[in-house]
């Protein structure tokens, strides 16, 4: 997982997220990102109507945060993740299988 100062405060990338100029869209997942000078800071949004359960969205954002660790050097700027499905019951390997291209376009 990304450590906490690594993770955009939920004020901020609720804001701000809007005016990124740079989006990739998934099937599953939309990507904001901004370039800045400092390292990578994320934020993941997952909807009540997407994971009714606290539980499922934190699972969610766990497992995307985890996938960012290897990117962390990579990126630089600010990146926040939309979720547009449900990905619990998926494993970290296929959410990272999802992430990897959107990534590496952004790269």
């Amino acid at each position: 997982m990304l450590p906490s100062k690594s993770r955009l405060k939920t004020s901020f990338f609720r804001s701000e997220s809007k005016k990124y100029k740079k989006r990739v869209w998934g099937k599953n997942i939309v990507l904001s990102f901004e370039k800045g000078s400092g390292q990578l800071k994320a934020g993941v949004v997952v909807s009540k109507k997407i994971a009714a359960l606290a539980t499922r969205r934190n699972r969610i954002k766990r497992m995307i945060y985890e996938s960012l660790r290897g990117y962390q050097d990579k990126l630089n700027g600010d990146l926040v993740i939309i979720v547009k499905e449900d990905l619990a019951d998926l494993k970290k390997a296929e959410v990272e299988k999802i992430l990897q291209p959107l990534l590496k376009k952004l790269i």
